[in-house]
């Protein structure tokens, strides 16, 4: 029951995003919002994989492939997301090339890389792999994104960073909720970060609208 409650809620949230981000592509034509888009129809298309083996089996997929790709994909389109956003604002941010700050952005990696060998020593090695060097990726350029405009006119791309951070942070906790504890209730920590997660799913319209937006 918690995981049919869970996905329902995490479903429900990303059919919303969904609809709002095709009114805003219709309305403003501005590429970040379709990024956007495909970030939430990839997630949800996991989802319903999920909720579907549970409505047909009564348990979660043993061999989450399936789903797995979608997340993948989902990663991915974030990544993307901000490499357009920092390619859109080239020269607006600032140059931390000869700066101490240019190795923060490592951090993120670091921090994945340690995880990914946690999740690969309890769980799937194939599998935390490639999510260890999407999210790697992905929290590289979204410290680096952070650090380079902070204090510039274009600020405001960092508020789709920190969207992106919350989004994570509650993932990492799923993620290792799920590595140590296995019991299927609400007791589980797994499932308040994933609740915490789809909660976080709105906040990337409100963010994407104040940088897209003048």
């Amino acid at each position: 029951m918690a995981d049919v409650i869970e996905n329902a809620l995490q479903i429900a949230s990303l059919l919303f995003c969904m609809t709002f981000s095709l009114y805003r592509i219709a309305k403003t034509r501005d590429k970040s919002w379709v990024l956007l888009f495909f970030f939430y129809a990839s997630y949800l298309m996991g989802d319903l994989y999920w909720q579907a083996f549970i409505f047909f089996f009564g348990s979660t997929p043993s061999v989450s492939v399936v789903s797995d790709l979608s997340w993948f994909a989902s990663f991915m389109f974030l990544y993307l997301l901000l490499y357009m956003e920092n390619e859109k604002h080239k020269g607006k941010d600032r140059d931390i090339s000869n700066s101490p700050l240019r190795f923060i952005p490592f951090i993120g990696p670091v921090f994945s890389a340690i995880m990914t060998i946690f999740y690969m020593s309890v769980g799937a090695v194939v599998c935390n792999f490639i999510y260890g060097v999407i999210m790697a990726a992905l929290l590289y350029i979204l410290i680096s994104t952070i650090i380079r405009f902070h204090g510039t006119p274009c600020h405001r791309v960092r508020w789709v960073c920190h969207s992106i951070a919350m989004t994570s942070l509650a993932e990492y906790g799923a993620w290792t909720s799920s590595a140590i504890r296995y019991d299927v209730t609400m007791h589980n920590p797994y499932y308040w970060f994933t609740i915490l997660a789809s909660l976080c799913l709105p906040v990337y319209l409100y963010a994407l609208s104040k940088e897209v937006e003048p």
